[in-house]
């Protein structure tokens, strides 16, 4: 049986961004955050006005220890829908200060 990431590639076309975006929720469940960044990526390449995706990717990107990369991406997922609540809290985590006040 094919691995999720060969499935995912596979199914991942050219013209599917929300596909894309749902296979990187999958990947980054099942703990391959690597893989979900890649379809993040490629979701945003075909529809860079997805704010679901940015979030997506921000919060892997967090995940990853990409701190700057990910607040780019959440600053414009909320660019894009100013009222997105994930979003928001998701960046307020990020750009708190650290409680030793670093």
């Amino acid at each position: 049986m094919p691995s999720l990431n060969t499935v995912a590639r596979s199914r991942c076309g050219p013209t599917t961004p929300r596909v894309c975006n749902n296979l990187g929720n999958v990947l980054a469940e099942k703990g391959d955050l690597a893989g979900a960044v890649e379809h993040y990526e490629k979701a945003l390449r075909l529809e860079p006005m997805n704010p679901e995706a940015h979030t997506n990717l921000g919060v892997a990107l967090a995940k990853l220890g990409r701190r700057d990369e990910a607040i780019r991406h959440l600053q414009t997922a909320l660019q894009q829908r100013p009222d997105y609540p994930q979003a928001q809290s998701l960046l307020q985590a990020l750009t708190a200060p650290l409680p030793n006040g670093k």
